[in-house]
């Protein structure tokens, strides 16, 4: 057995060994210091367990059936139906992975979207005001925003894809309407999110649905970076290994996977430049770059790999105007977004970089801390036998071409380790350059069929046991209130039907007195009301003024106007206590208004007149 394949065989076990480690928690040490601590989930369901396991075992055997039919020399035609095949073996993986914390997985995605403890661009969205005034003072609004500390401490980027989306949904109300109104029912009892508008809510839940599909998008370039240097072998493991990469999976709900795919496509076009001689592509690549930074100026570290790629590639070959030229094409295509950005509305990267400033050192962690267990971090989240062989040991001479990328990727990696400007990040920031290591990964299994089945299965296993036991984006948030209503109208001693805006219908009362008033109210819902409405109830003296009122929100606040549903039966009870009332008649008044600004909905009605005797 040569050194190589004694190193593929090392790395699958250590990859089977940490799995175990990770189920039975053994080492609990490895969740991290106190200072950013991975919790344990919670135990799901059996069910749901099988479903996930169901679909990982889906996954490694579809990977090794359609690498079956890829061979090794296929055609274009081939590799992108493959590589569709995988892209919808992975989507349902990460179904299944969500899943594991919710029955519904599309509506965990809206709520990590619209958290503001899990990201909170969303939020800052809806708070932008007029666009261009926005852009203008983005810097000066960024210490201002509600959610903390993301949106306060990014450039506008993120920010801008939830309020275009937002626009482009508010033009097409036979998607938005629909869409908003599934959303609202999910958070119902968050009265302002709620009260959002439907274009609002439904950009949530686009984006949302996009992100983990836009991530696995990475499979594209990975196989493109590895199969034009060892092969189509090592293309589809390079694709297979970042499809299921733990932290891709694990951190599904987060924007920062989109980095992964951009990283990867950025790489792919430079790579195409340089082989080509055509420093369009590198300037292609740049405009990535830029665009990546324009979301995160964190994602410079891209810059940073792609940079050293190119001078790792082109000093060698001392052709110095190629270098030149290459190099002049990256650099302006890395600074294009920004230049328009400065252009027309005259802010720098310098001048958010210093915005952000305040909500990054209230993160910041201790230096020595973060030197060493943020690699440890970093190895957990790609997956410790695909880190061990990206590290650059030694290659046979046909595989040694793969040198300057993974020297670019370790530099990069070690040196933005060491400089602790990033401290007050997790494991999830290392998704910028996390597709580099499989692709890298993939050259020393290039040709061992059995080697490359053996490594896939190791980290599919790894993120398998990752997903079950680790808990790496706690929602913060309390779970939905049940959703108490009645299947049918009961028959109420006081039928009626009196309607409340196009949404709500009061359908009949019960009513009873013993020392207080008890009313209860049967509402029918006829579209789901999207404010939450107060119900306010009123005792008015022979003067017309107020002798006892309650004003609540029905079923004493659990169940919002919100969360009602068409067809949906409430049957909701206030109480007013009588006593110390002088004896005499009393008109029993209700009605609904929105507290915010008092605003009723319809008209009042006097359900009856009631007669109060002397007390003895």
């Amino acid at each position: 057995m040569n050194s190589n394949r004694r190193l593929l065989r090392i790395a699958a076990l250590l990859g089977f060994a940490f799995a175990l480690v990770v189920l039975a928690d053994w080492l609990p040490a490895l969740r991290g210091p106190s200072e950013w601590h991975w919790w344990l989930a919670p135990v799901a369901p059996v069910s749901r367990i099988l479903l996930f396991t169901a679909a990982a075992i889906l996954f490694g055997f579809g990977w090794w059936g359609l690498g079956r039919r890829l061979g090794d020399a296929p055609r274009l035609r081939r590799i992108w139906l493959s590589l569709a095949g995988l892209f919808l073996l992975v989507t349902l993986l990460q179904l299944a992975l969500l899943a594991l914390f919710r029955p519904n997985p599309l509506a965990l995605q809206f709520e990590y979207v619209v958290s503001n403890q899990v990201s909170g661009y969303w939020t800052a969205a809806q708070e932008l005001g007029p666009i261009q005034t926005a852009l203008a003072h983005y810097p000066e609004r960024m210490p201002t925003f509600t959610a903390d500390p993301h949106p306060r401490s990014k450039p506008p980027g993120i920010v801008l894809i939830f309020w275009g989306v937002q626009q482009v949904l508010a033009r097409l109300p036979a998607i938005s309407q629909p869409l908003g109104q599934w959303a609202r029912a999910i958070r119902c009892g968050d009265l302002w999110l709620a009260s959002q508008p439907d274009a609002a809510l439904a950009g949530a839940v686009v984006v949302g649905i996009l992100t983990p599909l836009l991530s696995a998008l990475a499979l594209w370039p990975a196989y493109g970076l590895a199969a034009r240097r060892w092969g189509s072998g090592g293309g589809w493991l390079a694709a297979g290994l970042v499809a299921i990469l733990p932290g891709r999976l694990l951190f599904t709900p987060n924007f920062d996977t989109i980095y992964l795919t951009l990283t990867l496509l950025a790489l792919y076009l430079l790579d195409t430049g340089l082989r080509r001689r055509r420093p369009g592509w590198t300037f292609a690549a740049g405009v990535i770059l830029s665009l990546e930074t324009f979301f995160s100026l964190v994602t410079g570290m891209a810059g940073l790999v792609a940079g050293l790629f190119l001078l790792l590639t082109l000093l060698p070959q001392r052709q110095w105007r190629q270098l030149g030229r290459q190099t002049l094409a990256l650099g302006l295509g890395s600074l294009s977004v920004w230049a328009v950005y400065a252009l027309f509305w005259g802010v720098s990267p310098l001048d958010i970089y210093h915005a952000a400033a305040p909500a990054r050192n209230d993160l910041r962690r201790t230096y020595s801390l973060w030197l060493g267990w943020n690699l440890v971090d970093f190895a957990l989240f790609i997956g410790a036998p695909v880190i061990l062989l990206a590290f650059p040991w030694p290659l046979p001479p046909p595989r040694r071409a793969w040198l300057p990328l993974a020297l670019a990727f370790w530099i990069t990696l070690l040196g933005f380790n060491a400089s602790g400007q990033i401290r007050a990040e997790v494991g999830r920031i290392w998704l910028i350059v996390a597709g580099i290591p499989p692709v890298l990964a993939a050259a020393r299994a290039a040709q061992d069929a059995r080697g490359r089945l053996w490594l896939l299965a190791s980290l599919l296993t790894v993120a398998w046991a990752l997903g079950l036991r680790w808990e790496v984006n706690p929602l913060e948030w309390p779970p939905p209130q049940p959703h108490a209503v009645l299947t049918a109208l009961p028959t109420p001693d006081h039928p009626l039907t009196a309607g409340f805006g196009s949404d709500i219908t009061l359908r009949g009362y019960d009513l009873a007195l013993d020392g207080s008033l008890a009313l209860t109210l049967y509402w029918t819902a006829h579209n789901q009301p999207q404010f939450a409405y107060t119900v306010y109830v009123h005792l008015l003296d022979a003067n017309n003024q107020i002798a006892r009122q309650q004003d609540i929100m029905p079923q004493n606040g659990l169940l919002p106007t919100t969360c009602w549903q068409p067809g949906d039966i409430v049957a909701d009870t206030h109480t007013l206590p009588l006593t110390g009332m002088p004896a005499g008649n009393y008109q029993l008044r209700i009605g609904l208004y929105y507290q915010p600004d008092n605003q009723p909905l319809g008209q009042p009605i006097i359900l009856q007149t009631i007669t109060l005797p002397a007390s003895p």
